[in-house]
């Protein structure tokens, strides 16, 4: 069963972007799920697994250009075959224009 832990919508305009952080705590794998809706430059993503010391080490990367969905999944045996870390952080950017998106985290 797949618990939610970050949910984000957003609508950005030309190099907008953010970043947050959340606890992924004793879960094994995660979902990462995106849907951009409106989108007249690319979207960038990447999600970084966060030590106790606050040293990021990135896990996976990945962009949409224009509209559509992009789903990875990380963890042991999955997609992305590293473990997520007990806390992590999902940036997003974007070159160029403007997006309308739905980031959602879930883990099990």
């Amino acid at each position: 069963m797949f618990t939610t832990v970050f949910q984000h919508n957003a609508a950005e305009t030309i190099d907008g972007g953010s970043q947050d952080n959340f606890p992924v705590g004793s879960l094994t794998s995660l979902e990462i799920d995106v849907t951009v809706t409106v989108n007249t430059g690319v979207l960038t993503l990447t999600y970084y697994r966060v030590d106790p010391y606050g040293n990021l080490y990135q896990v996976w990367q990945g962009s949409v250009p224009g509209t559509g969905s992009v789903t990875v999944d990380i963890g042991p045996g999955l997609t992305v075959p590293m473990n997520p870390g007990n806390m992590g952080q999902i940036n997003w950017t974007l070159g160029g224009g403007s997006a309308t998106f739905q980031l959602t985290v879930q883990g099990k």
